[in-house]
């Protein structure tokens, strides 16, 4: 699960800490869109770990990064609807 403020990875197994700052490469890509994967790499925050997964928001994205998540987050939404 994603938005344009931060995602959450399940199930995860690894080393990360919940407050722990980590450089992540985040690709998403749908087989059925035309638009091709969104590639965004940057900081993220470790905001907890639990059963259902490791949950993350981005920390101090750059402007140019937000707009490209939150457009691409709004097209989604548009297309399901």
């Amino acid at each position: 699960m994603w938005s344009p403020s931060g995602f959450l990875i399940a199930p995860y197994d690894g080393s990360l800490i919940k407050g722990q700052l980590a450089r992540v490469r985040f690709v998403l890509h749908d087989f059925y869109d035309r638009e091709g994967e969104l590639r965004i790499e940057d900081q993220v925050r470790v905001e907890n770990i639990d059963a259902t997964g490791l949950r993350a928001r981005w920390w101090h994205l750059p402007a140019r990064k937000q707009v490209l998540l939150a457009a691409h987050f709004a097209r989604k939404a548009a297309a399901a609807t």
